[in-house]
């Protein structure tokens, strides 16, 4: 997507705000070079039917770990045209199931790869675990969140673990007598940590600039 005057690509960046009319979502950015608005129009319905990128929202609502719901940011009377047309409209709820059962799919598919790099890269720690599903490893205390699972069996369950708002590894737990052990974990490495932290601060700074174009070929709505 191109600024609508010097035809500069746009960034998610580039985003000045949003704003409703009718059914319609209006994004509206704002060109870093002139300053020139260049509007994204998003319908809420199309052929009668709700809009794709809408229902994918509602789809990744619909994850229970999930506090914050993109639906909440809809405007009421918005909000209530979507969930009474799905009330009614079998079309739109069939299709809620079966993007529902892609994203399950591919969810299961990159947490079972993620499980086969673990245990390839983890090393065991057999350690107790604490009532509140705490540890300390190598001086420093980590804390398993039981949100962060992302792989169980009959044997183990694999937490992905953070530190100070950070992915840093995962672990890995087992049930004896009752007792929670910690199994097995992998650390990323000092330098792999310190490059993802300066990407991220970099990009909330606006140093890296992430192109509209580039997230439109993957989805259809930013």
């Amino acid at each position: 997507m191109e600024c609508g005057r010097c035809k500069t690509s746009l960034s998610v960046q580039d985003l000045d705000k949003n704003e409703w009319n009718d059914d319609s979502e209006i994004f509206i950015f704002k060109c870093p070079i002139c300053e020139y608005e260049t509007n994204l129009v998003s319908p809420l319905f199309e052929s009668e039917h709700i809009s794709n990128q809408y229902l994918r929202m509602i789809v990744s609502d619909s994850n229970n770990y999930k506090k914050e719901k993109h639906t909440d940011y809809i405007p009421e009377l918005q909000r209530r045209k979507i969930f009474d047309h799905l009330s009614s409209c079998s079309f739109c709820s069939d299709k809620i199931e079966g993007l529902r059962l892609t994203e399950i799919s591919r969810e299961i598919e990159f947490n079972e790869n993620t499980y086969r790099f673990f245990l390839k890269k983890a090393k065991n720690v057999e350690k107790q675990l604490v009532e509140d599903k705490s540890f300390i490893f190598e001086n420093i205390k980590y804390e398993i969140i039981e949100e962060d699972l992302f792989y169980k069996d009959e044997e183990r369950y694999c937490y992905n673990l953070e530190k100070d708002e950070f992915s840093v590894g995962m672990v890995s737990v087992i049930k004896i007598d009752d007792k929670l052990f910690l199994e097995k974990i992998w650390l990323k490495s000092e330098k792999r940590l310190e490059k993802e932290k300066q990407f991220l601060l970099r990009l909330r700074s606006g140093k890296v600039r992430i192109l509209l174009d580039l997230i439109q070929k993957r989805h259809p709505f930013v």
